[in-house]
């Protein structure tokens, strides 16, 4: 695990490679990146480094943001919106 220079849990994409641009959404605000599949899709939970998901996993948690009950609040956990440094786009559920 890697902290950055304030405590702060560094988040790495898949290659190790940091992410910028962190936004928070909502559930509705994360569904069309959720769509889309060149989106990278993870799970993190209590802190630990990000999990990414692939394949069937990938499924699951798309379903989960998709089908979150509420329109504009995530009781599912909180959802971040991230960028990779060549372009790509992260989205990232934090499980308390």
């Amino acid at each position: 695990m890697e902290l950055e220079d304030d405590g702060t849990l560094a988040v790495r994409g898949p290659g190790g490679e940091p992410l910028e641009r962190v936004a928070q959404l909502t559930c509705r605000e994360a569904r069309p990146w959720v769509r889309r599949s060149s989106t990278l899709l993870g799970v993190q939970l209590c802190g630990s480094p990000v999990d990414w998901v692939v394949g069937d996993g990938r499924a699951e948690v798309a379903e989960r943001i998709r089908r979150a009950e509420g329109t504009d609040c995530d009781t599912a956990g909180d959802i971040r919106h991230l960028r990779l440094p060549d372009g790509r786009r992260a989205v990232v559920l934090v499980v308390e």
